[in-house]
């Protein structure tokens, strides 16, 4: 035999051994990885955040009776979006979010405040246009409301 064929004999020793030696390796370091990796599925306060999203969907259904009486307008030649709401909301408390999905700075809190004829106007001088998420939410008395509307201004 010469030297050649003496080597080549030795090579898939030695290939086999890497490959399965890296993948043991790279095996364990999966392991490791995973078992040192915190993910919580569950938040630690879930009791307390079950009981407010039960909530939230409380309001929703009850803001769902007076839904078809609430409606937005945006009127783009004097920038603003009009709010007819019906007359009982007038002196409700609560709060208008203006909510950007796509930009969670440009997210605007505002009062409610309906006028005597049932409108509120809002001015969109400084919100970017596109899509906006409008959440209303209000108290008539001990009834707590919620309503969410889809908005887009140009």
């Amino acid at each position: 035999m010469n030297e050649n064929s003496k080597r080549s004999g030795k090579g898939w020793v030695i290939g086999i051994s890497v490959v399965l030696g890296a993948t043991i390796l790279f095996s364990l370091g999966a392991v490791f990885f995973a078992v040192n990796r915190t993910e919580d599925l569950v938040s630690p306060r879930y009791y307390a955040e079950g009981i407010a999203y039960n909530n939230k969907m409380e309001r929703a259904g009850r803001g769902a009776v007076v839904a078809d009486s609430i409606h937005l307008q945006f009127i783009k030649p004097a920038k603003t979006i009009v709010l007819f709401a019906p007359t009982t909301l007038i002196g409700a408390e609560g709060t208008i979010m203006l909510y950007r999905p796509s930009w969670a700075r440009s997210d605007r809190v505002l009062p409610l405040a309906v006028d005597s004829t049932g409108k509120q106007f809002i001015s969109t001088e400084t919100l970017p246009p596109g899509k906006w998420i409008v959440k209303l939410e209000y108290s008539l008395g001990d009834s707590a409301y919620y309503n969410e509307q889809l908005l887009v201004t140009e």
